[in-house]
């Protein structure tokens, strides 16, 4: 979000609010999609500064007091019958969306990945009987969403403490070595298109068996 149209603004004059979307038809969530804030923003006296939906969620920033925002949200939960929106405030200068937890600071956002106050920090354990695939892909996307999802301010931080909870179910070298590749590799956007014939085949994992298949 730090490359956000809301960047430049006095963040203690704005207010971050996430507006989901309870939709009773298929019809009227698909006029959403095609109209969005065209049909909703113009009518209203309020007016938001920064309007970015993904799917039934839709990210604000608005110039205006946190009191002022229960008349943004009755305006556009009135002008169409099946369209209802929920609202959620910042708290402490944060809110979460999606899997991003986005924050005011000083006069910009910075930003981190999200994980629920519920969240244990527990995973498959290194030593189950699992394809050896499978666990790397569960160290690498975890690793994965903490260098995408987090500024450059925060990232050491949170590989820092997902490096705590990971170290008693895998190596800390293991996790170390997919740090480092993580973010020394082209991100695979900017990757060229590889054209294959290859034909893969999909086997039940057998621990001892699996693993030499896969070398032919």
């Amino acid at each position: 979000m730090t490359r956000g149209r809301g960047r430049n603004l006095p963040c203690p004059q704005v207010s971050l609010l996430v507006l989901c979307l309870l939709c009773s038809t298929l019809s009227s969530y698909w006029s959403l999609c095609c109209s969005g804030p065209i049909f909703m923003l113009p009518t209203s006296h309020l007016k938001p500064t920064c309007w970015l939906r993904y799917v039934d969620d839709v990210f604000v920033i608005c110039p205006h007091r946190s009191e002022d925002l229960h008349a943004l949200l009755n305006h556009i939960n009135s002008l169409h019958p099946d369209l209802k929106f929920t609202i959620e405030f910042e708290y402490n200068n944060s809110l979460p969306f999606l899997d991003v937890l986005i924050t005011k600071s000083n006069n910009s956002f910075s930003h981190m990945v999200y994980r629920k106050p519920t969240h244990t920090n527990r995973y498959l354990n290194a030593k189950s009987h699992h394809h050896p695939a499978q666990l790397n892909s569960v160290l690498n996307s975890l690793i994965h969403r903490s260098i995408r999802l987090t500024d450059n301010h925060n990232r050491s931080r949170k590989l820092y403490e997902l490096t705590a909870a990971l170290h008693q179910d895998y190596p800390v070298s293991q996790i170390q070595r997919s740090i480092q590749r993580q973010q020394t590799q082209t991100p695979p956007h900017e990757l060229p298109e590889e054209q294959t014939n290859q034909t893969k085949a999909f086997l039940p994992y057998i621990h001892g068996v699996t693993e030499k298949c896969s070398e032919f």
